[in-house]
Parts: structure tokens; C-alpha cells; sequence
């Protein structure tokens, strides 16, 4: 059996020069050319399983046997502006973006539909090109419509520059930059600029998850430097292929493609894994910030721990949706509630979708075994559902239902 783990430059199911009839999977990041939009064209006669590391969204749609332990950034960017706006509450941000690389336009393209679908304002969408090294123009006329946020789909090189440059020019520290290939390398070339800049990731060096201190300290210990995101991906593809070989009994590609598709629970540095009905890795996105020069895990502080902390729904008295004046129609969710005593206050939203149906959950979080004056406290709590379509809409938010139409 054979590994190739540099992909080439195009792969089709009639092999590219170099790629042997004997080979069974190839992993590892496409180049850079794959960002032109060549993509690959596996199918159930080709065979060859394919295990690139890229964020592209529906990479892993183009044939059974491709299969990916990153996450798309359909998955990471929904997720991530969730985090965020539900932290920062951003109302109006701006984006750039690197129009000369298919995969920071797919990344942008997924940020603005996001940022729209949450009912964020873009007041500006600049743009530049892979090599550009000169982003003040760009970035002054952001700072000039005052964002509250700034959204970059960029590669490293660029992003570095940006961050840089955008420091230089006056943009304060207290409008994050938000991205998804920032690494502990790039915060070091980056330095203070780097300060407060948010990413969306599916790892970070930091987590307790099984065989990470040991990935990260072997590592280390021998480049010298941080892995990057695209290095544990790579290290944690390997392992699950092996587990995958170790299943199937077999060095059979069909066998082995069968084998990943079955894998669950299996014990990885991104944590306990699997993979999704397309072949993507199904686990949560990490919202990482730059403090002190240092990852650390976004709103960290806030976490809360279930056995220092009651954690109850918040009793809901009303709940209404205001319909904005805007095209596509915007709408909130107007919850009107209380809290139980002293010692209550909001923990966090959390929001999916069901075809036309909304649910929102809405929690409380009570230290447990300290003594709460018995208060009522009402409050009121907006939570952005995002664009609509012409319709009729349910929004459940805890246990009150509320039927619109658009």
C-alpha cells in the first residue's frame, strides 16, 4: 500500500503524471493552484481516496471517496459569527478579501452571506490581490465607515500585512480583525498588531484533547515552532486513516473508504471523532482571540462550569419578532423575562434552524450554594434571527412558540 501525501497539481480519475495505479489514498494540502478552481474528480471507479486538508465548502460533495478531518467553512464561519456577534454584539463591520484566491472568495463569499443572514450591515467589501503588498487604500477607506468589525479572507503572507498595516493606520485594537488562517507563527510576525484578532478554527495547541500536549511538544521539539492548523490536521488524518486500514482488514481501497465512512468516537488531538453524512469532520469550530501574543479560547472567561453552576432556561414572559424595514426583511426575536433572584444573569443564546422552524434556547446560569437575595429582575433580550424569505415562520424559544409571516 502507498501514501502519496503532496497532492498534485490536478487529479482526475485518469491519473496525473507520477500518481501509479497502486496508489490507495493520497492526503496532504492541495496546492495553491487548486485555488484557480481545479478541483479533484474522484467517482466510484477511480478509487483513490483523497484526504485533503482545505476549508473549501462541498469539497468533500465531489465523490464518495473524498473525506476531510478539517471542517468547510460553511460549518466554521456560521458558527464563528454566531461567537462573536453573540460576545461583541457588531451590528456594521467591513470585509477584505483576496480576489485572486478561490479559496479566500469562497471564504468571503460564506462570511458576507453569514453576516447578511444574521442582519449585519456591510458598510464596505475592499478587495486586493495574492502578492499585493501595499493595503493602506483599502484599509482607509474601511477605518473611514467606521466598522465594528472587519472580516479577512486572505492567506497568511497577506493577512500578516494587513493586520500590520491596519494597526499603523489607526484602526484600534478594540475592532477585531476575524479570519480563519491566522497561526501561533503569524502572531509572532505580526506582533502587537496581532492583539485582539479573532479566528475560527478546528484545533488549537492548547486543548486538553487526547495526544495534543504530546503532538505539540514533539513537535516542537523537533521544527522548532508551533504546529499550524494544517500540521495537526494532517497528523490527526494520518491516525484516522490507520484506525480506518485497522477496521477494514484490508488494504482495499472500497474497504478502507467504507471504514472512514464507519469510524465514530475514535479518540483524535481534535477530540472525539467522526465523520459527517459527507465526509467532512463532525465536531465543534474553536473561536479563538490574540492575547498577550497568545491564543486563547474566545469568551474562555465566561465558561461555565456545571458543577459550580445551576444552569436553567430562562423563564420567558413574552416573546414577539420585529420585522426591520430592509430588503431582504430582517427580523429579531423581542423576548421579555426575569430573573430569579440576586445572584441569576444570563449565560448564553443558542440558536439552529429546521426548515421554516426556529429554535432558540435561552439560559441562566446561578452560582450553586451561595445565598441569593430573592429578587425578581426583569429583562429584555433581542437575539438577530437574519434575513427571510416570503413565508410563514415558527420561532420556539424555550417553551413559547411564535408564528410570523413574511
Amino acid at each position: 500500500m502507498r501514501l502519496v501525501t503532496r497532492l498534485p497539481v490536478q487529479l482526475q480519475c485518469v491519473l496525473s503524471p507520477g500518481i501509479d495505479q497502486d496508489v490507495i489514498v493520497i492526503a496532504g494540502k492541495p496546492p495553491r493552484i487548486v485555488g484557480a478552481g481545479i478541483f479533484f474528480l474522484p467517482d466510484d471507479v477511480c478509487h483513490k481516496i483523497l484526504f485533503p486538508e482545505d476549508l473549501v465548502a462541498d469539497l468533500t460533495e465531489i465523490g464518495d471517496f473524498i473525506f476531510r478531518a478539517g471542517q468547510p467553512t460553511d460549518v466554521l464561519i456560521p458558527e464563528g459569527v454566531r461567537v462573536t456577534r453573540e460576545k461583541l454584539g457588531y451590528q456594521q463591520v467591513a470585509t477584505i478579501a483576496d480576489s485572486a484566491d478561490f479559496a479566500s472568495r469562497n471564504s468571503d463569499k460564506v462570511f458576507r452571506q453569514t453576516l447578511t443572514d444574521h442582519g449585519v450591515k456591510i458598510l464596505e467589501t475592499e478587495i486586493f490581490e495574492t502578492g499585493e503588498t501595499n493595503f493602506l487604500p483599502q484599509l482607509n477607506r474601511i477605518k473611514t465607515s467606521n466598522p465594528d468589525a472587519i472580516f479577512v479572507s486572505a492567506q497568511q503572507i497577506e493577512l500578516i500585512k494587513i493586520l500590520t498595516q491596519a494597526r499603523q493606520l489607526g484602526i484600534p485594537s478594540d475592532v477585531p480583525f476575524i479570519n480563519l488562517v491566522l497561526s501561533a507563527d503569524d502572531i509572532k510576525s505580526a506582533g502587537e498588531a496581532a492583539e485582539g484578532t479573532i479566528t475560527i478554527a478546528s484545533w488549537v495547541s492548547t486543548a486538553d484533547t487526547p495526544g495534543n500536549q504530546a503532538f505539540v511538544k514533539n513537535y516542537k521539539s523537533k521544527y522548532g515552532l508551533q504546529p499550524s492548523i494544517w500540521a495537526a490536521l494532517s497528523y490527526a488524518s494520518v491516525h484516522i486513516l490507520a484506525e480506518a486500514i485497522v477496521n477494514a482488514e484490508s488494504t482495499d481501497s472500497v474497504a478502507i473508504r467504507n471504514a472512514l465512512a464507519n469510524i465514530s468516537d475514535f479518540d483524535t488531538i481534535l477530540g472525539k471523532f467522526a465523520f459527517d453524512a459527507v465526509g467532512d469532520g463532525d465536531y465543534a469550530p474553536i473561536v479563538l482571540i490574540v492575547k498577550n501574543g497568545k491564543f486563547e479560547v474566545f469568551g474562555g472567561d465566561d465558561t461555565v462550569d456545571s458543577t459550580t453552576h445551576i444552569i436553567d432556561d430562562l423563564p420567558i414572559q413574552k416573546a414577539s419578532v420585529a420585522i426591520l424595514e430592509s430588503f431582504p426583511p430582517q427580523v429579531n426575536l423581542e423576548i421579555k423575562g426575569y430573573l430569579a433572584d440576586s445572584c441569576t444573569t444570563l449565560h448564553k443564546t443558542t440558536e439552529r434552524r429546521e426548515g421554516n422552524t426556529f429554535y432558540v434556547e435561552i439560559t441562566t446560569k446561578r452560582p450553586i450554594d451561595l445565598a441569593c437575595a430573592t429578587v425578581i429582575t426583569e429583562i429584555e433580550h433581542t437575539v438577530p434571527l437574519g434575513s427571510f424569505d416570503p413565508g410563514m415562520y415558527k420561532v420556539i424559544v424555550n417553551d413559547v412558540e411564535v408564528e410570523f409571516e413574511i
